[in-house]
């Protein structure tokens, strides 16, 4: 019998994905995996960067990606679970010495400059906000 393999890539990502010592680890890791097992596949998985992820799905140079936050955009070319692989909450944080006063909506955030990981989602009232210009965004590549 032909073993069944997904390619599916992912990003450096801890604790839900990571490689350390050229093995690819992570609560997601686990959790895919088992998932795959159930249903007679091996996941041949890939860890990197998330904006060449993300476009590795897209071209469907991969089975697939796991990690992927829901945006209308991404449903495109994504097909995404029911069920969500795991849940995670968006945290803001500020530099010792450096006062913001987040009160849950994006105007009182408007006086700040906000670091945001490229080609990461934060939810459509953050999106909406950095593209009508309401929030100062600076956009890095690496967590």
């Amino acid at each position: 019998m032909d073993e069944k393999v997904i390619q599916l890539v992912t990003e450096n990502y801890v604790p839900y994905s990571f490689e350390e010592n050229g093995h690819i680890r992570g609560i997601a890791v686990d959790m895919v995996n088992e998932a795959c097992s159930r249903i007679g596949y091996t996941a041949d998985m890939q860890v990197r960067p998330w904006t060449r992820a993300l476009q590795m799905a897209e071209d469907g140079d991969v089975d697939g990606i796991f990690c992927a936050f829901y945006s209308d955009e991404r449903a495109v070319f994504l097909q995404y679970m029911e069920e969500p692989l795991v849940y995670e909450s968006q945290m803001l944080y500020a530099l010792p010495g450096y006062s913001v006063r987040f009160d849950g909506t994006m105007a009182s955030l408007k006086d700040s400059r906000v670091g945001i990981l490229q080609d990461y989602f934060y939810g459509e009232a953050f999106e909406d906000a950095v593209m009508e210009h309401q929030l100062t965004v600076e956009r890095v590549t690496d967590i």
